[in-house]
C-alpha cells in the first residue's frame, strides 16, 4: 500500500514539473529574398503549460553584430497561455546565402532563451530556442547552350535545370556556355560586384567523358552576366547509358558573403548497332599543281563504333564533277575497332577548280552508315599565248658633212707674220668658199684624169695596129 502512494506521489510530481513547463518556437530573420546590411524583423512564440507563468527575461547568444533585440522581455502568461515576440536583427553585408554544399538556406547565427517562474510554486523555468537568418542569393545560373559535334556535323541546343541532351554517340565533342549572372543591382546602396565565380561540372560515371575544360573562372559586375565555358569528348567506346550532370557556380561577393547556383541535366548516350565511321580522311595530294602527276592517293581509318561487329563493311568515294566513283573491297571490323582503307583515282589534264567529294561508309555491303566530305584542289594549268619579241631598229649613221675651211682675206696695208694674231681693230675675215675647195670638184677631177688616161692608151694601140 505505501508503495503505491509513493508511486502515485512520484507521478504527480513529475506532472506538476511538465505542466509548470514553458515552449518557445524556433525563428529564422529574413529570408530567401531577404537584403543585407538592414534590419528585419521575426516572431516567435512563448506557451506556458498548466500553470501560469511569469515570463522575467529573454536573452539571445547571438553575435553583437546581429544587434539583436525584443519588443518585450517581461509579461506573464495564465496556464495553456502564449504570446507573440518580435525580435528585430541586423543581416550583415558578409552574411552567406548557401552553404558549402551551394544550398540556399538559413544559417544558425545564435539561440533564444526565455526565462521565468512557476507562478504558485515558484518553480524557476527556462527553455531555449534556435535563431536562425537567411539572406538573398544573387547569382542565378539560367541556361546552358550545348554544341555538339560528330562525324555527322554539328548540332546545338539549350537547356535548363532538369534539361536534356538527346542522342548523344561515342566520339561526339560537346562544347557548353553556361550563363551566370550578378542579380544585385548595377547601382546604388546594394551594388555589389562578384570577386570571384567559378563554374564546375560533373557527370555520373565520368570514365566515359574526356574533359578538355571541366571548369571556368572569372570575375562578375553588378547586374553583369557571362557564359562559362566548358567542354568534353565522349569515349569512343562509351555505352548506351542515361548520364546526370550537374553544374555548379561557387560566387564569393566583395564583402566576402557565398552565393551559389547548382543545375542538373541528363546526357543521353545512344550507340547505334552498325556505326562505321571515318576517322581518318586524307587526300594526297590535296591540291594537284602544274607540272606534277595527276594520281591522287585516298586514305581513310574506319573505326566500327556501332554494337555488333561488321563482316561486310565497304567504303566508297565519290567525286562527281570528275567522273570518280570507286569502292573498296569488302572488309571486316569487330567493334571497336578500326580499318584503314586505300584507293587511287586519275583526274584529267583539262579540269582546274575546287571539287568537293563524298566518302560513304556501308555495312552489309550495300547499307548506307554514315557520309563524309572531302576537297581537292586542280590548279589551271593551261598555256598561255606568248607573243613575238620586238625587233631592235638600228639608227642610221650620220652622214659626213663637208669640211670648209675658212679664207682670210687680210685688208691692204696689214702685214701680219706666221702665228701672230691680227691687229685689233682690224674688221674680222670674211670666210669663203669655192667650187674648187669641195668634194665634188676632187671627184670630177679624177674622173677626167681617168678619162684622159684611157684616150691615150686607145690612140697609142691605134697607132701600133697601123704599123
Amino acid at each position: 500500500m505505501k508503495k503505491v502512494l509513493l508511486l502515485i506521489l512520484s507521478i504527480l510530481v513529475l506532472c506538476v514539473g511538465v505542466y509548470a513547463d514553458i515552449t518557445v518556437t524556433d525563428v529564422t530573420v529574413g529570408g530567401a529574398s531577404q537584403e543585407r546590411d538592414v534590419t528585419a524583423t521575426a516572431t516567435f512564440t512563448v506557451t506556458a503549460g498548466a500553470s501560469a507563468v511569469n515570463v522575467t527575461g529573454i536573452t539571445s547568444t547571438a553575435d553583437a553584430k546581429y544587434a539583436v533585440t525584443f519588443d518585450a522581455t517581461s509579461f506573464s502568461l495564465a496556464a495553456l497561455g502564449s504570446k507573440t515576440i518580435t525580435v528585430t536583427a541586423k543581416v550583415p553585408k558578409d552574411f552567406n546565402a548557401v552553404d558549402t554544399d551551394l544550398v540556399a538556406k538559413a544559417f544558425s547565427v545564435g539561440t533564444i532563451t526565455v526565462s521565468g517562474v512557476e507562478g504558485s510554486a515558484s518553480t524557476a523555468v527556462s527553455k531555449a530556442s534556435t535563431l536562425k537568418m537567411q539572406a538573398q542569393n544573387e547569382v542565378s545560373l539560367s541556361k546552358v547552350k550545348a554544341t555538339i559535334t560528330g562525324v555527322a556535323g554539328t548540332t546545338t541546343s539549350t537547356f535548363r535545370d532538369g534539361g536534356k541532351i538527346k542522342d548523344l554517340k561515342p566520339g561526339d565533342q560537346v562544347d557548353l556556355e553556361a550563363k551566370v549572372e550578378n542579380t544585385f543591382p548595377s547601382s546604388g546602396p546594394r551594388q555589389t560586384d562578384f570577386d570571384d565565380v567559378e563554374v564546375t561540372i560533373e557527370v555520373s560515371d565520368d570514365s566515359d567523358f574526356d574533359f578538355d575544360q571541366d571548369s571556368d573562372d572569372f570575375s562578375l559586375a553588378s547586374n553583369d552576366n557571362d557564359q562559362a565555358k566548358l567542354a568534353f569528348t565522349l569515349a569512343e567506346d562509351s555505352r548506351d547509358k542515361t548520364h546526370t550532370a550537374t553544374l555548379k557556380v561557387r560566387a564569393t561577393d566583395e564583402n566576402g558573403a557565398r552565393h551559389g547556383a547548382i543545375l542538373t541535366a541528363t546526357f543521353d548516350v545512344n550507340r547505334d548497332s552498325h556505326d562505321l565511321v571515318l576517322k581518318k580522311v586524307t587526300l594526297s595530294p590535296s591540291r594537284l599543281v602544274c607540272g606534277a602527276s595527276r594520281t591522287v592517293s585516298f586514305n581513310g581509318e574506319v573505326l566500327n563504333r556501332g554494337r555488333l561487329d561488321e563482316d561486310a563493311g565497304m567504303v566508297e568515294l565519290k567525286f562527281t564533277s570528275l567522273n570518280v566513283d570507286q569502292k573498296t573491297s569488302v572488309f571486316e571490323v569487330q567493334s571497336d575497332e578500326t580499318e584503314t582503307v586505300r584507293l587511287n583515282f586519275d583526274v584529267d589534264k583539262k579540269v582546274s577548280g575546287t571539287f568537293e567529294g563524298e566518302v560513304t561508309t556501308y555495312y552489309d555491303t550495300t547499307k548506307t552508315n554514315n557520309v563524309r566530305l572531302v576537297s581537292l584542289v586542280v590548279d589551271d594549268c593551261k598555256e598561255e599565248v606568248k607573243l613575238p619579241e620586238p625587233v631592235a631598229v638600228k639608227p642610221a649613221e650620220p652622214k659626213e658633212e663637208a669640211v670648209v675651211t675658212p679664207v682670210v682675206q687680210v685688208p691692204p696695208g696689214v702685214v701680219t707674220q706666221p702665228g701672230q694674231a691680227v691687229t685689233q681693230g682690224v674688221p674680222p675675215a670674211r670666210v669663203t668658199s669655192t667650187f674648187r675647195d669641195s668634194n665634188n670638184y676632187m671627184l670630177l677631177l679624177a674622173v677626167a684624169s681617168a678619162v684622159i688616161l684611157v684616150l691615150i692608151v686607145a690612140l697609142l694601140a691605134a697607132t701600133v695596129r697601123r704599123r
